[in-house]
């Protein structure tokens, strides 16, 4: 199978939260498939700032998320994040941990992508504290001593995945791309499981 996939994510974003059961299936129908996560860094720069100030958008926005793909927002989320002034939204923390586990357990970055996700949006948890991805990594069983930076605090290598994701004209999450590195195109985007699965076994079987 020479064909990759390559799914444009972000941690902090509630879309690809949304889209997370229908990699699952995909991961669980296709496990041959080469899956790449692309981050190009949704709340950096002057976007980083307290959750608290966007906390009415984001529930606003939290009901056409689950009305269109059956993923609700939790409620420790609601209260603990939304709710809570000293909490920063930022890309950087997340983004730099799956960076750090592409190249200590490159396999596991979907896992791990997911766990991160599912900490934050459905239990709460602060993704600027080491703590949560000790917890991950312990859940995960990856060792991992993760190196947490500040969330504003961009390294030389994460600069350089933000600059290769957006050459990829990839900037919304969720997006895909798919095919040889040569020839990669867009694929459209569904967040139905069953759909997902059958989209990418058709394009696979043209490449």
């Amino acid at each position: 199978m020479s064909a990759r996939l390559i799914y444009a994510f972000d941690p902090l974003c509630g879309w690809c939260y949304g889209f997370a059961p229908a990699l699952r299936a995909l991961r669980a129908a296709m496990p041959a498939l080469q899956i790449d996560i692309a981050m190009g860094g949704l709340l950096i720069g002057e976007r980083i700032g307290p959750y608290s100030e966007a906390a009415d958008y984001i529930t606003r926005a939290s009901a056409r998320l689950e009305a269109v793909t059956g993923v609700a927002l939790g409620e420790a989320f609601k209260t603990k994040i939304l709710a809570d002034p000293t909490i920063i939204s930022s890309s950087v923390p997340p983004c730099d941990v799956i960076l750090q586990v592409r190249k200590a357990a490159p396999d596991r970055v979907p896992d791990v992508a997911e766990a991160i996700q599912i900490a934050h949006f459905r239990d709460g948890s602060d993704l600027n504290d080491p703590a949560t991805y000790a917890g991950i990594m312990r859940q995960l069983d990856i060792k991992l001593d993760v190196m947490l930076p500040a969330p504003t605090q961009i390294s030389d290598a994460l600069s350089r995945e933000f600059a290769a994701t957006r050459a990829l004209g990839l900037e919304s999450y969720p997006s895909l791309l798919i095919g040889p590195s040569d020839d990669l195109r867009p694929v459209d985007l569904t967040y139905d499981p069953d759909v997902l699965v059958e989209l990418i076994k058709a394009k696979v079987s043209v490449e």
